[in-house]
Formats: C-alpha cells, sequence, structure tokens
C-alpha cells in the first residue's frame, strides 16, 4: 500500500547513482552487494539496497511483556532522542490516538526496533510492484503535500526492507519512525552527523543539511548578517524550501515557490522563514528568530 502523502516524484530530476552512490557508503557500513536494475515503467535509475545495515538488527519484538510495557509508555512521547540512521528523509503523519497515512488513513503500528532501542511506529507495504511501498522525501516536498491536520516526521526504511533509493528520498516496504520533528536545526544535525558517522543519506537532503549549519559571526546585527553571508541566505531559504504563494488573476491562478534565489527581509520579532503571500515576494524573517539571532550572539 502506498502512503500518498508524498508522490511518486515523476516530474523529479533523477540521475544515474552508480559509481558516484559507491563511493558513498564506506567499508564499515556493510551494505553488502548493490544491485542496479532498471525500472522499465518509471524510466529511471535506481539503487535497490538488500537487508543490510551498520546497526545490524532487524525490527523485533521487546523479549518480555514487562519491558515492552515500559517501552510502550515510553513510546507515547513522539518527540524522543534519535539515534542516527540512513536514509533518514521527510514524511508528513497525521495523529490522532495513534499515527496514520493522512489519505488512505492507513494505521502505523507499533514495533520494537533494536536500533533505537525502543518502540516506534512502522508501517509495511507488501511490495514494490507498481506504485505499492511507503514513501518519504524532502522537507520542500513533503510541504507541499501536508494538511493543518499533519505533523512532520524523520523517517528511514528498515534495514531488512527491500527498499529503492533516489536523489530526493526512497521507497520502502517497511519504514520505520525516527521521530516528530520539533527543530529542523536539530534534524538538519542529525543528518549531517549520520552521513559523518558513516551512515550513507539521500543526496538532496544532505545537501539541505549542511546549508543548515552556519558557524556564528559576532559583531553583526541580524540585519547585516543576512546582507552580508550567504550561508545565513541558504539557510534562510533552506528553512521556508516548500513554501508557496498563490497568485490568482481572474480565472486562472499560479503559484510562486521558494527558490535559492528568493529575496529575503528581515523584519520585527521571532518569526520564522515564512513566504510573504503578496508581490514582490518576500522570504520574512524575523530578526529574533532563535536560529537567526543566536549566530548574531553566540
Amino acid at each position: 500500500m502506498r502512503s500518498p502523502s508524498c508522490p511518486p516524484w515523476r516530474s523529479a530530476a533523477l540521475r544515474s547513482i552508480t559509481q558516484p552512490m559507491r563511493r558513498s557508503f564506506p567499508a564499515s557500513v556493510g551494505m553488502g552487494l548493490l544491485r542496479i536494475h532498471r525500472h522499465v515503467r518509471c524510466c529511471r535509475w535506481m539503487l535497490v539496497v538488500p537487508a543490510a545495515h551498520p546497526s545490524g538488527a532487524a525490527l523485533t519484538h521487546p523479549p518480555n511483556p514487562r519491558r515492552r510495557d515500559q517501552l510502550s509508555r515510553a513510546g507515547k512521547d513522539r518527540k524522543m532522542n534519535i539515534r542516527m540512521m540512513s536514509y533518514i528523509a521527510f514524511k508528513s503523519l497525521r495523529v490522532y490516538g495513534g499515527i496514520y497515512s493522512p489519505y488512505r488513513h492507513t494505521k502505523w503500528e507499533e514495533a520494537y526496533v533494536p536500533a533505537l532501542g525502543r518502540l516506534t511506529y512502522t508501517l509495511r507495504a507488501p511490495s514494490l510492484e507498481g506504485e505499492q511501498g511507503i514513501y518519504a522525501t524532502t522537507l520542500g516536498e513533503v510541504r507541499l503535500h501536508m494538511d493543518e491536520y499533519c505533523s512532520m516526521f524523520l523517517a528511514a526504511p528498515d534495514p531488512d526492507a527491500e527498499t529503492e533509493i533516489w536523489t530526493n528520498g526512497w521507497r520502502t516496504t517497511c519504514a520505520i519512525v525516527l521521530g516528530e520533528v520539533d527543530s529542523l536545526h536539530d534534524a538538519a544535525r542529525l543528518i549531517v552527523t549520520s552521513h559523518q558517522a558513516g551512515y550513507p543519506q539521500i543526496q538532496e537532503i544532505l545537501r539541505w543539511a549542511r546549508l543548515m549549519q552556519v558557524a556564528p559571526q559576532e559583531g553583526l546585527t541580524a540585519r547585516e548578517l543576512v546582507e552580508k553571508s550567504i550561508e545565513v541566505r541558504r539557510m534562510i531559504r533552506a528553512e521556508a524550501m516548500g513554501q508557496y504563494a498563490t497568485v490568482r488573476r481572474r480565472t486562472s491562478e499560479r503559484r510562486v515557490r521558494v527558490t535559492w534565489s528568493t529575496p529575503i527581509k528581515v523584519v520585527e520579532g521571532g518569526q520564522m522563514p515564512v513566504l510573504g503571500r503578496f508581490p514582490p515576494f518576500y522570504i520574512e524573517v524575523g530578526e529574533d528568530w532563535p536560529p537567526l539571532s543566536s549566530l548574531c550572539n553566540p
């Protein structure tokens, strides 16, 4: 079954990932034999990852009922410390008495993951035939398909599941929820740290995460920092990526999306980067927004 919160990205610009992807797997990761194949229906190159992972662990149940009860109570808190994993990506899910895929309302089940040392939510699909499978992708793609009832999560494919890896996401027969995103900077730090520790990551998501890592600069105000530092501007645009404004003219309408060249306007207050609703379309960010103000006052 496919979770339609993340579409199959038929229009995404995907490229061959043969030798460059092979070099991204260090020897310590132990990914085993990589099998490259041509997906005839979608006409794109994919990497099929067999059952192997640095953790060397699969989904199991806790060893005894008492331990299971303890982990179950802990698992009710969705904002938990997240350990490093491979192929961390974003997933929008609906939360009400459990976690559900937002459109087909498929409920994610609780299972014990030794790699995380706790219970978390998982979802399985019978196969990757056709468009089946569970999808996860970039922050920008997920934001385009979120509604007001959805929350943003980090997810990773089960190391024992069949998984197709793209440059901007993945599709798998079993996905694992790592935790709810309450800080994009923390999520970016986790992705970069995991990559540095030898866990392979999604190319475009890793690029976004690296842009979120900016060194502090003393002696500058927030406005001066945004004006002078291309790294800070990239960080703000990365935070706002996926937002759009709708322009309506009589019977037609079009969407203006955030790009890597969208101008930025620093305003009073602590608001996070938000694309303005009216032209000219600026990304408005508050001078007291914590990730920005912390760079001025390290």
